[in-house]
Order: C-alpha cells, then structure tokens, then sequence
C-alpha cells in the first residue's frame, strides 16, 4: 500500500508543470517582499535551485542511505526517484529563464 501511494505522488509530481509553479513562486516572493517587479527578485530566487542542481548524486546516495536506517526502503526510492526529476526539472526551467 506504501509502495503504490508513493508510486501515485511521483506520478503525479512528474506530471506538473514546474515552471508555472516557480513563476507563481516567485511572485509570491515578490508580493511577500514588496517588490513591485517579479524579475526583481529572480537572482536570489533562482539561487536556491541553482545549488540544488549541484548536488551530486554521491551526496544524495548518503541522504538515501540515511533514510534507509529509519524507514522503509520504499521511501528513500521515493525520495530518490523524486530528486532526480526535481533536478530534471529545475534544470529545464533555468535553460528557459
């Protein structure tokens, strides 16, 4: 049952449309902030997920194996498979910006 829920959110996670939830992102930073210009707050916005990009998979095998000494497997091949698309993903939204 874990295995097929976890299964279903990654499917729907790849599924959705990161850069239409990175620009509404970025405009709640915006409004959040006061800055009248969403392409204002872009540099620092796009900082985080720049980094993110930079983490090797070394680095996210530790994380995973970590995971694996408190919880089921299922959830560290989750976390795994999730990772690696939100990197696919955020990659293909700055090669855009």
């Amino acid at each position: 049952m874990l295995i097929q829920f976890l299964k279903m959110l990654l499917c729907a996670f790849k599924q959705d449309d990161f850069s239409s939830s990175a620009r509404i992102g970025a405009e709640v930073v915006a409004k959040h902030l006061g800055v009248p210009q969403i392409s204002a707050v872009y540099p620092l916005y796009l900082e985080p997920m720049k980094r993110f990009c930079k983490i090797g998979n070394e680095r996210i095998r530790e994380i995973t194996e970590a995971l694996d000494e408190v919880y089921p497997v299922a959830i560290s091949v989750y976390f795994e498979e999730y990772l690696a698309e939100l990197k696919l993903k955020i990659s293909r939204y700055l090669e855009t910006i």
